[in-house]
């Protein structure tokens, strides 16, 4: 069985590696489009680790998700309209980044469910993150909500695929994300993952560890307002999103 939930989770703590890992909310996305993907992936023989109904039971993300994530050579993440009201959809979109700022091997997919880029990019309408302070109460802090607004701007920047409202095929867009990591893990030679230099469709291996660092430092010591206007300004024409099966800038 090449994918797992959450009534499987000795199976996932004694499997030894995923190959990919899938972030997403269902609430929005709907079982059909997961349950399709991982059947398609299944069909390649390419293991993946699901589980959105643990991630409801709790406001951080479990370990086992944790776990998968580090140990999968391919993330997924479906950014759909209710994505970012999951503090633990955020919290492991937090660490896919983190793995793939260290990881060159690891390769990082954006879907856009019925959602723009721009959206996720610039954190508007339902991507928009309310500022948060510690306190005794609960609250959720604003550290935490800095990573996510970090985390969130960096993968809509990627390259991915974009299913609209109207017409696109669903199928046909999994078949695309299924070739793609075919003929990615078919490139990752045995046991030298880790020296692999990551090249998807528009990063020389430096970038992913010079975008880390820049971001985090601007968004550290600039206004959130400032730091996005800086990014969007230098950095977004490096952006391509896959529409229709042809790479195009996003529009704003």
């Amino acid at each position: 069985m090449a994918s797992f939930s959450s009534s499987s989770s000795t199976s996932i703590q004694t499997h030894l590696s995923f190959d990919a890992y899938i972030s997403f909310n269902e609430t929005d996305v709907g079982p059909s489009f997961v349950s399709h993907l991982c059947k398609a992936l299944e069909k390649k023989e390419i293991t993946t680790f699901k589980d959105d109904r643990s991630l409801k039971k709790g406001k951080s993300i479990p370990e086992l998700h944790l776990k998968a994530i580090e140990e999968s050579k391919f993330a997924i993440i479906i950014f759909s309209e209710n994505y970012a009201s999951f503090t633990a959809c955020l919290d492991g979109l937090v660490k896919i980044m983190e793995c793939r700022g260290v990881e060159s091997s690891k390769f990082v997919l954006p879907v856009f469910y019925k959602v723009k880029p721009s959206e996720v990019r610039k954190q508007i309408e339902s991507f928009a993150l309310a500022d948060s302070e510690d306190g005794s109460d609960g609250c959720i802090g604003r550290e935490r909500v800095q990573l996510w607004r970090e985390a969130l701007f960096k993968a809509a920047n990627l390259s991915g695929w974009e299913v609209t409202q109207h017409g696109d095929s669903e199928a046909e867009i999994i078949e695309d994300i299924v070739k793609y990591i075919q003929k990615k893990k078919q490139q990752i030679p045995i046991n030298t993952a880790s020296n692999l230099l990551e090249t998807n469709s528009r990063n020389v291996s430096f970038w992913p560890t010079t975008l880390d660092f820049l971001s985090s430092f601007i968004f550290s010591h600039f206004p959130r307002s400032l730091s996005l206007f800086f990014f969007s300004r230098f950095f977004q024409p490096e952006s391509q999103v896959l529409v229709n099966h042809q790479e195009v800038a996003p529009q704003a």
